[in-house]
């Protein structure tokens, strides 16, 4: 069998070739999942990673830094965010390996992450919004919760699949969900009492008797996490019944979009959705007129008061 070594500066560790890459990549992902990331990104991952392995095993040349270019070179004809994302993947990976010890140095270092452009956000049209809403409404326990709880708050798909009861605040006046989102972000999203997703969440706790485990799971008795695959036919099928033509991460464009415009303040909503940076969360910040007046008048009156 052909080694496979990563090359430094400093020095070589030899690695064999294709099974010991899988092994450690499989470790790397147990990892990923013992540590509760994102079920989605774990997916991807896997995936971009084997992809990895197999242009390793067609090179059959040592692991080393021109090989990881002319790997990434490959990948130039795909758009901006799939190859930002295979970046990310082995980024991640070296960098588990080198906490580990397995390596010397991580060789990812060396290059830059592609730049991804971030699109607008594209809320859904309130008519179709309303069409959707009476589907959702009318679904089972699990998908209404699921889909209202994302609808209301402007979780992001993956982060909601990923809540586990344990999580979940269900005290008088604290209610909210405490997770780890994307980039390790640990934040709590709020449930005010006004929220239908509130009311969902206590019946949907109670009905399926959960005292622990994902909150979406594959089954009643089944302590496995309902998967992204599984979450988005259950999105397609409702969208084919509203007859409406939208992706799913358009309800978390759509409550962010909504919530601006009625008025909540863009710090309250940056942090709700977990963005790192105030910019992130001004795309959304598309204020109608009378939004725009309403803020104003009020911060005259205050202003007025102080005086």
């Amino acid at each position: 069998m052909s080694k496979t070594v990563v090359e430094t500066n400093e020095t070589v560790l030899p690695v064999e070739a294709e099974d010991q890459l899988k092994t450690l990549s499989d470790d790397f992902l147990r990892d990923l999942d013992a540590a509760r990331k994102s079920p989605h990104t774990i997916k991807n991952y896997r995936s971009d990673l084997s992809r990895f392995r197999r242009f390793v095993a067609t090179e059959q040349r040592s692991l080393d830094v021109p090989l990881i270019r002319a790997y990434l070179a490959t990948l130039q004809k795909l758009a901006a965010a799939t190859r930002a994302r295979h970046h990310s993947a082995l980024k991640s990976f070296f960098e588990w390996c080198y906490r580990h010890d397995l390596i010397a140095v991580n060789p990812i270092g060396k290059f830059d992450a592609p730049k991804v452009s971030q699109g607008l956000p594209r809320p859904i049209p309130k008519k179709s919004q309303e069409r959707l809403m009476r589907v959702i409404r009318a679904s089972k326990p699990r998908e209404r919760l699921l889909f209202t709880l994302v609808a209301e708050t402007g979780l992001r798909i993956d982060e909601a699949l990923g809540i586990y009861v344990e999580d979940v605040r269900l005290d008088a006046g604290q209610e909210g969900i405490r997770f780890r989102g994307k980039g390790d972000n640990e934040r709590e999203v709020p449930l005010p009492f006004e929220f239908e997703c509130l009311k969902l969440l206590r019946g949907y706790i109670r009905n399926e008797d959960l005292a622990a485990g994902p909150l979406f799971r594959t089954g009643k008795h089944n302590d496995r996490r309902m998967t992204y695959g599984t979450a988005l036919y259950q999105w397609q099928k409702l969208c084919k019944e509203a007859d409406v033509e939208c992706e799913i991460h358009q309800l978390r464009h759509t409550a962010a979009t909504r919530l601006l415009n009625s008025g909540v303040g863009i710090g309250t909503v940056r942090r709700l959705l977990g963005h790192r940076n105030l910019q992130t969360t001004q795309r959304y910040a598309e204020l109608a007129d009378e939004t725009v007046r309403q803020e104003l008048e009020a911060f005259a009156r205050k202003r007025g008061k102080a005086v």
